[in-house]
């Protein structure tokens, strides 16, 4: 999944250290126009935090954000937009 984010962010003309939580909607708005199931999207929602607090944690990332990015919430729509929490 980290991958996939890289080569969208390569794309977009965006490097790692300078990615912002809008960007990481885009990307997740992305994966879920392709029609992925919802346990699909949050495991993916779920490894990218994993990965984002990585990058952080070895200056990839000039933020932290993780708190920022949740696990998607969405029932009954074919887009599922992600929802963001407080920091933690």
């Amino acid at each position: 999944m980290a991958s996939g984010l890289l080569e969208w962010l390569q794309e977009q003309d965006v490097p790692l250290r300078q990615i912002t939580l809008v960007q990481m909607d885009r990307f997740m708005e992305q994966l879920s126009s392709k029609g992925l199931s919802r346990v699909t999207l949050a495991t993916a929602a779920k490894a990218l935090r994993r990965f984002l607090q990585y990058a952080h944690e070895q200056g990839r990332c000039q933020r932290d954000l993780v708190p920022g990015f949740s696990p998607l919430v969405c029932i009954g729509r074919k887009t599922c937009p992600p929802v963001r929490r407080g920091p933690m």
